[in-house]
Parts: C-alpha cells; sequence; structure tokens
C-alpha cells in the first residue's frame, strides 16, 4: 500500500522546479527593467547632447535597480522579489518623466528645422540631406537604430555612440541655422529671418512698413510664423 511518504521525492522535484521557473522569471523581470533604466539612461545622453539640457535619472531610481541587481549577486531571491514592484514603478516614473521632458524639446527644436529646410530649399547653402535627417529624429526619435548597433556590445560603447550621434545632429541645428541666416545679414529681413531660427515667429504688429514690405518680396514668407500679438 503506497504511503504520503512514497510520493514526497515527486514533491520536492516539483518544488525545485517551481523555484527555480520562479528564480528565472524574476531575474527575466529585472533583465527588463535594467532594459527599460539604459535605453532612459541613453535618452538623456541624447537629449543633453541634442538639445543642450541637463536631463538626469533620479538617484533614488538608480539605486533601486543596483539593490536589486546585488540581491540577484547574493542569490537572494526572496530579496530580488521584494524589491521588484518599487523598482518597475520607480523606473516607469523615470521614464515617463525624461521622455515628456523630451517631448517638449523635440517639438521646440522640429519648428525650426521644418523652417530652416523649407527656406534652405530655396537658397541652398546647406546640406538637404543632413537636415532632413535631423527633421525625421525630431519627428519619430529614431535614436535606437544608431546607437543599438552589433559594434556597439556594451553600455559604455553605447553611451559613447549616443553621444556622438548627438553631438553630430547638434553640429546639423548649429550649422544650418549659421548658414541659413548668413545668408541674410545686412538686408531688411535679417532680423525676421533671426527670429524664424530662433524664436520661431514675430508679432505682425512688431513690424516696419518696410519689413512687411520686404517679407512680402522675401522667399521666407512662408516659412515664417507670425502672431497677431
Amino acid at each position: 500500500m503506497s504511503s504520503k511518504r512514497d510520493f514526497s521525492p515527486i514533491q520536492s522535484d516539483l518544488e525545485q522546479v517551481y523555484e527555480q521557473y520562479q528564480q528565472q522569471h524574476l531575474y527575466e523581470e529585472l533583465d527588463d527593467i535594467a532594459d527599460q533604466m539604459e535605453e532612459t539612461l541613453l535618452q538623456c545622453v541624447i537629449a543633453n547632447n541634442l538639445f543642450e539640457r541637463s536631463l538626469s535619472v533620479n538617484q533614488k531610481a538608480k539605486d533601486t535597480v543596483e539593490a536589486a541587481q546585488a540581491a540577484v549577486q547574493n542569490d537572494d531571491v526572496h530579496r530580488l522579489e521584494d524589491l521588484l514592484p518599487e523598482v518597475e514603478t520607480r523606473v516607469d516614473e523615470e521614464e515617463t518623466r525624461i521622455n515628456n521632458e523630451i517631448q517638449e524639446s523635440r517639438i521646440e527644436m522640429h519648428e525650426t528645422v521644418r523652417a530652416m529646410r523649407g527656406l534652405n530649399e530655396e537658397i541652398q547653402v546647406y546640406n538637404q540631406g543632413r537636415l532632413r535627417g535631423l527633421e525625421t529624429l525630431l519627428d519619430d526619435w529614431s535614436w535606437k537604430q544608431h546607437v543599438y548597433t552589433e559594434e556597439n556590445n556594451s553600455y559604455e560603447e553605447r553611451y559613447n555612440e549616443a553621444e556622438e550621434f548627438a553631438t553630430d545632429m547638434r553640429s546639423v541645428f548649429d550649422d544650418a541655422k549659421q548658414a541659413i541666416g548668413g545668408e541674410f545679414t545686412g538686408q531688411e529681413i535679417e532680423s525676421l529671418v533671426d527670429n524664424l531660427l530662433n524664436e520661431g515667429g514675430v508679432s505682425f504688429t512688431e513690424l516696419s512698413p518696410e519689413q512687411i514690405q520686404a517679407l512680402a518680396d522675401s522667399e521666407i514668407s512662408s516659412y515664417l510664423h507670425l502672431s497677431l500679438g
């Protein structure tokens, strides 16, 4: 007659399998969160170099991720399980905050770049393909394809690539602005072009009759945002 004791090895094996599965699940979840944190950090690198911002991930979020990683190194599965909800919450919050900050900067720069590209089509003083590349980046924020490459296998390599890519895109913005603005130096509409490239528009009430006429006769009238206030 079978006894309860006969099933104990099977039960023990099942418990061990479950524990291994649970442990693997927790490790994979932490890996996903760590990837999310890395992407947020790299976005800060790009934003700070492209938009000349000073964004950074909250130190508390970094600390919770490091604490979870320490639990893995110490094989402390229970500690990891306790930490993961807080880690996930903090990393999600930081990702959302950074994305919102970047979105504001993207919109602001995109308006200027779109105007520059349109104006450059008329005067052709800068590489239009480079301007389109910057405009595309601001449109869809497709930075990953430039940073996550087969050659970049470590975070340090991806960090350096992100920094280099963003610096290059910033140089496109600055060089194009200088080249386009320089074409109108000394002209009646010089200040209007300056507003276009730096502020995105000008108040119609601030224009002199001469500026209004010069604007009507120029190539930039289609690209300058005029407000009535």
